[in-house]
């Protein structure tokens, strides 16, 4: 275990920071000084704070198109090291986190929505656990209409 942990210490250490935005021209020193703290910690609460203003600020801005532009460039950049990072933990046993990466990545193995089953006795029945009450309901009184004699 503390094998993994030094391993994941030394993944953390070599991990580059995200890129700074390129170009934030076109927008207000405030708003820059908060998308360059919001790259450096992705927390909004805490990139305000850093920039001195109150988070609802950032929320206002977003209806600027140039602005929103740029903080979802950010948050795509975050986002891609914040993957990279999940990787690294899964493939460094967490086996958990690796199913949770296999069902967003490659759901048509990992995440089917219904899966059929053919029992024995050659009964097809299916994994209902997506379907709405009302649609549950329904293949509830099909099989039982199906078991009848």
């Amino acid at each position: 275990m503390a094998k993994k942990a030094v391993s994941r210490n030394q993944a953390r250490k070599t991990q580059s920071p995200p890129e700074p935005a390129r170009d934030l021209g076109g927008l207000s020193p405030r708003q820059r000084a908060f998308l360059q703290a919001y790259e450096q910690c992705p927390s909004v609460a805490e990139a305000a704070r850093q920039a001195k203003i109150h988070r609802s600020t950032h929320y206002q801005w977003l209806k600027d198109e140039a602005y929103r532009r740029h903080f979802q460039e950010i948050q795509a950049t975050l986002g891609d090291v914040l993957l990279d990072e999940a990787v690294t933990r899964a493939l460094a046993g967490s086996d958990q986190l690796l199913q949770f990466l296999l069902r967003g990545l490659k759901p048509e193995i990992f995440n089917r929505q219904q899966v059929e089953v053919l029992p024995a006795s050659g009964f097809v029945g299916m994994a209902v656990w997506q379907l709405s009450d009302e649609q549950l309901e329904e293949e509830i009184q099909r099989c039982r209409r199906a078991l009848e004699p």
